[in-house]
């Protein structure tokens, strides 16, 4: 009898790594069903979603997420009503860990085996959820060696595999008709911008960036290419182009940002995992956070690094620029966009050295076909 596998993820990162899960895991167990809460990646890889996608309802920082509080609610509640309701043959939990904790828990008391897939960073923060979720999940799987090491002092069924970004990037192949699709010309430089994937971080830095891309083109001869990382943002991101009179100089494209770091020379991005995508890409990256100021400082008191861009902490050096808070301003990014763009080539080559770096350090594929493998020995052995 085929089994039924439920899968909760939040943000639209989680929503893209679940979607590669679920596709390998069928590749290997075809007969395998899948339902649960995300978003379009993994409708599109053939989950039942059982609420309305819910991957543009997170934020970063404890009182920015009071925003989405109602929905989170909402959600949580759907989702422990399905769980209880229908015959779950295992959980697996992707990041979102607001939800996900709770979770484990609920299905825990249920005596339905659960796995997480990207776990808590508790390396960098939030280090007592380790022992917390050792008594609830039968398997972590992790994609920092540092993680897999604190949540081994507290359970054996913990795997690092490697990260699956490394997977997912090196076998990404543009589409040529990309280059005629956004007109680019050979003698310009290309400046890839990523303003986020929730509002909050949209909010916070769409003017910050798109102020910066006035003082980039004065001085150098460039093309802006912006990423829409769900159709939800367009008009926000439209109005404020258009509010900055920035019409026909900054491009946007929906569902290409692999492609736009592919050919971008410079990238401009909030933080988060496209950071991490971009030096993966062996791109430059300028790192960009905002904030409400009381979470900023809450959150000073409970990360171990003092650093927050995912490439640097990977090196434990901070090679790539972070303009936090007021520090990311339009005259800030110029600054390091300038560095960027005019660096010479024994520059680019010490950069180059810090991409080989970082991606040693995150393994190499294939990653996840071993997650999926393990994940269905596990739940075969019961």
């Amino acid at each position: 009898m085929s089994k039924t596998i439920f899968l909760s993820a939040g943000e639209i990162s989680g929503d893209m790594h679940a979607s590669a899960l679920v596709k390998e895991m069928k590749k290997i167990d075809p007969s395998l069903n899948f339902a649960g809460t995300g978003g379009k990646y993994m409708a599109s890889a053939g989950v039942k979603l059982i609420t309305e996608e819910n991957t543009i309802f997170s934020a970063i920082g404890l009182t920015d997420s009071i925003k989405f509080l109602k929905y989170h609610q909402r959600f949580f509640k759907s989702t422990l009503k399905y769980i209880k309701n229908n015959k779950i043959d295992a959980v697996i939990l992707v990041d979102h860990q607001g939800i996900n904790i709770p979770l484990s828990k609920f299905c825990k008391k249920l005596g339905i085996p659960t796995f997480y897939y990207f776990p808590p960073h508790v390396s960098i923060w939030g280090m007592w959820n380790a022992p917390k979720l050792a008594k609830n999940v039968k398997a972590f799987f992790t994609p920092f060696y540092e993680d897999y090491a604190v949540y081994k002092k507290y359970t054996k069924n913990v795997y690092y595999f490697g990260h699956p970004l490394t997977e997912l990037i090196s076998s990404f192949k543009i589409d040529k008709n990309f280059y005629e699709k956004m007109q680019i010309k050979d003698n310009k430089k290309i400046i890839g911008i990523f303003p986020g994937s929730r509002y909050q971080e949209i909010e916070n830095l769409i003017f910050p960036m798109l102020k910066s891309i006035k003082l980039i083109s004065k001085e150098f001869n460039t093309d802006f290419i912006l990423s829409i990382s769900h159709p939800a943002y367009k008009s926000i991101i439209q109005n404020a182009i258009e509010k900055e009179k920035l019409e026909g100089i900054v491009k946007t494209v929906e569902n290409e940002s692999y492609s736009i770091m592919t050919i971008s020379d410079l990238i401009i991005a909030a933080s988060g995992t496209t950071t991490l995508e971009a030096t993966l890409f062996e791109k430059p990256v300028i790192i960009c956070y905002r904030i409400s100021p009381l979470s900023f400082f809450i959150g000073k008191f409970l990360v171990k690094k003092k650093m927050i861009g995912m490439p640097n902490i990977i090196l434990d050096e901070k090679v790539f620029p972070e303009l936090l808070q007021d520090e990311c301003n339009p005259q800030r990014i110029f600054t390091e966009a300038k560095r960027f763009l005019e660096m010479n080539e024994d520059e680019k080559k010490k950069y180059h050295n810090y991409y080989k770096e970082i991606k040693k350090k995150l393994g190499s594929p294939p990653v996840i076909e071993k997650i999926a493998n393990k994940i269905i020995e596990e739940i075969a052995n019961g």
